[in-house]
């Protein structure tokens, strides 16, 4: 590659994942003290419906330091001071966040975080395309033809920063391997009760589990995850049942009165696959955030993942193209492969933990994947 020579840069997702890569990259191209290349970056958005109702833990502390927008977190969102569960017994345990040296966790105004990630992200050297879709992928002997609504773009790498989508490593013939998946069906409560703990509430049940957090701006979600055969048979994808499910916990039913929840309540449906690409990196692309990996949300590691990841994915892509460094490509896919694998073992524990339904199909299908 020429001294000098313009590199383009797509980044194909512009959530935490892509604008984690984004701002890794060009924070050690500004410190590199020899620029061999003209860089510009363009971070393409669909415009896809933003999740709701999304938790950091404080292991994500660090990352968000890492690309500078802690104190806009800290200053914005609705802070969490741990969480309470009924999980293995009928006994409420606490993970109080207080004894974290990380700090706290937050429950996030999700439209606003991803704004602030792209607000911080006001180079002369990236550009965002808003309404951008990706609909063909044509690869070039200089890098890779992006086919889009109304345009196209060469670019010498992509980043897929899709989602699980993965719009861009699917068009090319990558494979997902899909080991499980949940289904969530979440509410989103406008006037919480008074008095609501700034916690995240957890209840495992015979059918699945459940899981209730506030949100900003007085909301809350209440959300239960099952599989779908669970959901179809019994018809927890209608309020009625729904709520007749809710009537019979124990943790939940007492934090939120079921008379709040209407028969009108329209209930958002979300999956959580467990599933990994068959690679993550090729030439000039890599794939990062749930386009490369996506864990069950009973983790709570979706975003952490994503803005993690999406760094060491940015000091690949540097080591890459300034320094020709082929090792870190693969350095990175051993990480993302390596991460997963111990999320794998993680998740098998937290289910294998729940020993009161252990029988029950929900509990005993998330039982024969173990790694």
């Amino acid at each position: 590659m020429l001294k000098n020579q313009l590199i383009t840069i797509a980044i194909i997702g512009s959530g935490p994942a892509g604008c984690a890569v984004a701002h890794r990259f060009l924070n050690m191209l500004k410190k590199a003290s020899l620029k061999k290349h003209r860089i510009e970056i363009k971070i393409f958005d669909a415009n896809r419906q933003i999740a709701t109702g999304e938790s950091i833990p404080p292991a994500a502390s660090h990352a968000l330091h890492e690309i500078g927008i802690a104190q806009n977190v800290f200053e914005t969102h609705l802070s969490c001071s741990g969480s309470q569960s009924i999980w293995g017994s009928n006994t409420t345990g606490y993970n109080d966040f207080f004894h974290f040296p990380e700090g706290q966790g937050y429950h996030l105004d999700r439209a606003l975080f991803n704004q602030q990630l792209k607000a911080s992200l006001k180079r002369k050297n990236l550009t965002f395309y808003p309404n951008h879709q990706l609909s063909k992928v044509v690869p070039e002997s200089t890098g890779y033809r992006l086919y889009f609504k109304e345009s196209h773009f060469l670019a010498d790498y992509v980043i897929d920063a899709s989602g699980y989508s993965a719009s861009f490593s699917r068009r090319i013939g990558v494979a997902r391997n899909i080991l499980d998946q949940v289904i969530s069906l979440a509410i989103i409560i406008k006037n919480a009760p008074k008095n609501m703990a700034q916690q995240t509430f957890v209840e495992a049940v015979e059918t699945g589990w459940w899981y209730l957090a506030l949100l900003p701006n007085n909301q809350l979600i209440l959300s239960f995850c099952s599989d779908y055969e669970i959901i179809k048979a019994n018809g927890y994808d209608d309020i009625k049942q729904w709520r007749s499910l809710l009537s019979q916990s124990q943790l939940m039913a007492k934090k939120i009165p079921l008379d709040i929840i209407s028969d009108n309540e329209k209930i958002i449906k979300r999956v959580a696959p467990s599933s990994i690409l068959s690679q993550v990196i090729g030439q000039n692309w890599l794939a990062v955030g749930d386009a490369a990996s996506s864990y069950d949300s009973i983790s709570a590691a979706g975003i952490t993942k994503a803005l993690q990841q999406g760094i060491k994915a940015g000091t690949a892509l540097f080591e890459l193209i300034e320094n020709n460094n082929q090792q870190a490509f693969a350095d990175y896919q051993d990480l993302v492969f390596s991460d997963f694998n111990r999320y794998l073992k993680l998740r098998y524990d937290i289910y294998k933990s729940e020993t009161r339904f252990s029988q029950a199909p929900f509990w005993s299908n998330r039982f024969k994947i173990k790694k």
